[in-house]
């Protein structure tokens, strides 16, 4: 019995409109064994490094094999490329916009094809609907098994992502951004463990600084916390988050993505 292949799908389509069902459907059509797991279609709109970042927390979950469709486009139309991404565990389509790039900077790529054969695409393509028309098929065929050089031709550029970086004015200060805000309020900055590691032990920040808000507390898990209490913990993707039990921590500060964040050391 041939296996059902394993597909992903991510994307910032929303819920409440067809695009997602559209793109499912011709998935489908090529490809009626595959097996298609959400990821998430509530992106911000156009946000590349919130989708960066959310399909790097997850994509290495999946089965060796799994096909990543990731499409979070806003240069759709334009001579931006479309491509395939194989690495040693599972192949990425999407966008040329350094969607990709942080989860192939964790990956050992082996090949990466610009996706031009009109073969593969659905027809009439769309100027403004390519995860329809080119990236969902292509995922598709993928998953069929075709010969992944039939796609394109071969490359050895793809575009990086600006994601953004921590500074230090002080030896004791990083600057830090909001990058994420999950549906329970947390924040989740760009902070990561390893930036709090001094002489090979973990450290805690001292206090946070967020929109003149102060924030002493850092807990290993919610419930260490007072109900309605701001705090920091590492969450589960490795970063420092703002949260509080039962709560939600972007409400109480007024944070967004892109806020600065201070963290004292």
């Amino acid at each position: 019995m041939k296996q059902h292949p394993h597909l992903t799908f991510l994307s910032d389509f929303g819920s409440r409109d067809h695009y997602v069902a559209a793109v499912k459907g011709v998935i489908y059509r090529i490809c009626p064994r595959a097996r298609i797991t959400d990821i998430t279609h509530e992106t911000s709109p156009h946000n590349i490094v919130e989708a960066a970042f959310t399909l790097a927390q997850c994509y290495r979950y999946f089965p060796r094999g799994t096909v990543h469709l990731a499409v979070v486009d806003p240069e759709v139309g334009s001579n931006r490329n479309a491509i395939l991404v194989k690495s040693s565990d599972y192949f990425f389509v999407g966008p040329d916009n350094g969607l990709l790039s942080l989860v192939c900077a964790r990956e050992k790529v082996i090949e990466i094809f610009n996706i031009e054969e009109e073969d593969y695409f659905q027809k009439p393509v769309s100027p403004v609907f390519h995860g329809r028309d080119i990236f969902g098929p292509a995922a598709a065929h993928v998953a069929n098994g075709i010969q992944i050089e039939s796609l394109g031709s071969s490359t050895k550029e793809m575009r990086g992502l600006d994601f953004p970086g921590i500074s230090k004015p002080e030896p004791d200060t990083l600057l830090a951004i909001v990058i994420h805000i999950d549906r329970f309020g947390n924040i989740i900055t760009n902070v990561r463990c390893e930036d709090l590691v001094s002489e090979e032990h973990q450290r805690k920040p001292r206090f946070i600084q967020i929109n003149e808000v102060s924030i002493k507390d850092h807990f290993q898990y919610y419930e260490e916390a007072v109900k309605g209490e701001l705090f920091s913990l590492f969450g589960s993707a490795g970063y420092l988050e703002i949260a509080t039990r039962q709560g939600s921590a972007s409400e109480l500060v007024g944070a967004h993505l892109g806020t600065q964040v201070t963290v004292y050391v």
